[in-house]
């Protein structure tokens, strides 16, 4: 059941709103997308906070990003106790033949994201409840998202990407759920990625990601390098380190570097990974062998 106030105040009731529209031809698109949410926390232990024990599941209306630093370091959820959200996203494919385009065409997506707090007023003769109308937005950001991602195959072995990102995260009430503090305040960085593919034959390729998080807030800037080569069909090796380099705690600015070696056969995959760690929020695949060094 949603977060309620003790037995005998008013309750807020959940609603929700989800509305979505797309167009699209050859070589175009657009979606749009708003949402509304208010006292939609349903959990089975009413005393539960952050993330545990939830019982429904709330689609983001933000990118849900590929690349580690925006996916990991400070990725957007959704705030059930109440949010506004829109979302723009437009792709364009630069023809083939152009410029620009060259011969096998430039792919171009602009996605803007944003989310406020919902605005409250106190139900009446009741200090534990309160009421919101429907379109009443407040001030205060939760979370803000402007990516630009650009798209190019150089040939028929070499593919590359690469993307710009602007963000801001309001990290006490996003991670949290703490409205009264403004301990972090809201985080607000850059991060750009350069994402290279080159098949060396038919049976090895490459992939390296180099990436790099700016922010004078929290723990500081990171960067991130990625190797990964494949040996088709089966095996693939990867290392992957994330750099913590602009924290302002020099003891902190530690290299979390994972190794992983990764069979496939048919529909089955496993994986061997050891590395170090770092504290926050990650997730951890299902039946693969893994040794994480936690460090915070």
């Amino acid at each position: 059941m949603p977060h309620r106030p003790p037995t005998g105040s008013y309750i807020a009731p959940a609603k929700a709103l989800l509305l979505n529209a797309s167009y699209s031809q050859k070589g175009f698109s657009v979606l749009l997308g708003v949402k509304r949410l208010d006292n939609m926390d349903y959990r089975s232990d009413r005393t539960a906070t952050l993330t545990n024990l939830t019982t429904n599941f709330l689609p983001a209306l933000t990118r849900q990003h590929i690349y580690n630093l925006a996916a990991t370091i400070y990725p957007y959820g959704t705030v059930p106790n109440g949010e506004m959200a829109y979302q723009g996203d437009i792709s364009y494919k630069i023809k083939k033949g152009t410029l620009l385009g060259g011969k096998y065409g430039t792919d171009l997506t602009l996605n803007i994201a944003g989310v406020n707090d919902i605005e409250r007023t106190a139900a009446p003769n009741d200090t534990f409840g309160y009421e919101s109308r429907f379109f009443d937005v407040s001030k205060t950001v939760l979370f803000r998202d402007i990516n630009l991602e650009i798209s190019h195959k150089w040939n028929k072995d070499f593919k590359t990407t690469l993307m710009y990102m602007y963000f801001a995260y309001n990290k006490d009430i996003v991670q949290f759920q703490n409205y009264a503090s403004n301990f972090y305040g809201i985080v607000r960085g850059h991060i750009v990625v350069a994402d290279i593919n080159y098949k060396f034959s038919k049976k090895v390729g490459l992939h390296a990601e180099l990436q790099n998080l700016y922010t004078k807030q929290d723990l500081g800037s990171w960067a991130m390098i990625l190797a990964e080569v494949s040996f088709a069909p089966h095996w693939f090796v990867a290392v992957l380190d994330q750099y913590n380099y602009g924290n302002y705690d020099k003891t902190q600015r530690i290299h979390y570097v994972t190794g992983s070696v990764v069979y496939t056969r048919g529909a089955h995959r496993f994986a061997a990974t050891y590395g170090r760690q770092r504290a926050g929020i990650f997730c951890v695949g299902v039946f693969a062998v893994t040794c994480l060094h936690q460090t915070a």
